[in-house]
């Protein structure tokens, strides 16, 4: 499984806890979503209604202290010019039941030393009672510009646009970054 867990201990001090241990019946939602996510490759993390985090996954995880931090259990931007938009971009989706294209926030950049920004992305998501009495209310994705394109298989490309099998290669080979020249 893998991904993490957020939650306070009893004292109130913020507990990290690996998703892979067996979770409470309230977290199995929770959990579920988080491998889901993590099977398919994703940078993902799941929020309350303020902004907490619940739940992530080891890509997420990837980009605490490089473009995401959590303090005291609340999942920003680590970049202080980024933080008015990431949080802005989170908390609309955090308290919007539904969002449409005209309603939905302007992804946010998520400067980084070094390398190009993240892009975070966030829509609504709920699950209710994933342990302690928190409730899931948004997920955010995140793109790393930096990252290789996911491959692209050809015979998907063939059978969906009907291609030859050297126009499936040739934009295959596109979509990984290659030119025509390449």
């Amino acid at each position: 499984m893998g991904g993490a867990v957020v939650r306070r201990d009893a004292a109130g001090r913020l507990q990290i806890s690996p998703a892979s241990s067996t979770p409470a019946p309230d977290e199995a939602a929770a959990r579920g979503a988080v491998e889901a996510l993590q099977a398919c490759g994703k940078a993902a993390a799941l929020i309350g209604r303020g902004l907490e985090l619940i739940a992530a996954t080891r890509r997420a995880e990837s980009y605490f202290g490089a473009g995401l931090k959590v303090t005291d259990g609340v999942l920003g931007a680590s970049d202080p010019r980024s933080q008015p938009a990431f949080a802005r971009l989170a908390a609309i989706a955090a308290s919007a039941e539904h969002l449409t294209p005209r309603r939905a926030p302007d992804p946010a950049s998520l400067h980084r030393a070094r390398k190009r920004p993240l892009i975070a992305d966030a829509a609504p998501f709920r699950l209710e009672g994933c342990g302690m009495g928190r409730e899931v209310r948004a997920i955010i994705l995140l793109t790393d510009p930096d990252e290789a394109p996911p491959a692209v298989r050809e015979s998907a490309l063939r059978d969906a646009f009907r291609l030859s099998a050297t126009e499936a290669r040739l934009v295959a080979a596109l979509a990984r970054g290659e030119t025509l020249e390449s």
